[in-house]
């Protein structure tokens, strides 16, 4: 066989526009899967957030896998057993913190397998409405991070303020603690330091013991390009950004919204080209 792991970020590769699995994509995993690839759910969403959909596709079976946190997390869905976990120092966590506060921006921390918050805000409400899960308010991070945490992330519908925050941590000593970049138009994400979906992958594959070659990654925005860099094939699906098509092996002819997730599987797996 060809390929022996297929790995698809949710948002706006997998999910269709509506954030739900497509009958048509899920029919080509149930395929794939028969032949004995093995899917793997590579998301920026917390474990929490991804259960829904790992269960729509069956993959919370033995000998199945998922990565979460953006590469923080590697775990087995059957039993949620941990296979690896990077989390990000709580001092450097509380840091970005008190630097994000002079921005308008929503802040959430992911912390004790907690969506954590200290204001109630729009852009707060809309992404715990597409995640699903319920948000813990607090009076300060401060006073309630006691261990190391998963990530820290903003929301933002001013597209404007987060290229300030690009441009801010960027030009800031924070590059050599922590991994940054966008996960949509309206997400930016703070990470462990390296820790990100190319590490990831990389971890699955010494895991395993199946070689990079034998898999395929499937993304759209930034924060897949590593991983698509260092799979066998790297596919960027038709509406991602410029950089991911750019670093791309292959690039969908369908949106995700018209199923690219099956025309990755018809061609290059039931097909085996």
């Amino acid at each position: 066989m060809k390929y022996e792991f297929l790995l698809l970020d949710l948002d706006f590769t997998l999910l269709d526009n509506n954030r739900e699995i497509s009958e048509k994509n899920r029919q080509a995993i149930l395929k794939a899967s028969q032949l004995g690839v093995k899917t793997v759910i590579c998301t920026g969403r917390s474990y929490m957030s991804a259960e829904k959909f790992i269960r729509k596709l069956d993959l919370n079976k033995k000998g199945n896998y998922a990565v979460a946190y953006n590469g923080g997390l590697i775990y087995e869905p059957e039993n949620n057993n941990i296979i690896i976990e990077h989390k990000l120092d709580k001092k450097i966590a509380l840091n970005i913190v008190e630097k994000l506060r002079k921005f308008d921006v929503g802040i959430i921390v992911y912390a004790a397998d907690m969506l954590v918050i200290e204001q109630k805000r729009k852009e707060i409400d809309q992404y715990c409405k597409i995640s699903g899960l319920e948000p813990m308010k607090i009076q300060r991070f401060e006073d309630f991070i006691q261990d190391n945490i998963s990530k820290v992330l903003v929301k933002a519908n001013n597209p404007k303020i987060l290229e300030e925050i690009d441009t801010y941590f960027k030009n800031s000593y924070l590059t050599d603690e922590v991994t940054m970049f966008y996960s949509s138009s309206d997400l930016y994400e703070f990470n462990p330091l390296n820790i990100d979906k190319g590490s990831a992958i990389i971890e699955l594959s010494e895991f395993t013991g199946v070689e990079l070659s034998k898999f395929i990654a499937c993304g759209d925005n930034f924060n897949d390009i590593g991983m698509i860099k260092n799979a066998g094939l790297g596919v960027a699906v038709k509406n991602g950004v410029d950089e991911i098509k750019a670093a791309a092996d292959y690039i969908t002819q369908r949106t995700n919204d018209e199923d690219a997730i099956a025309e990755v599987i018809e061609k290059f797996i039931l097909t085996g080209n």
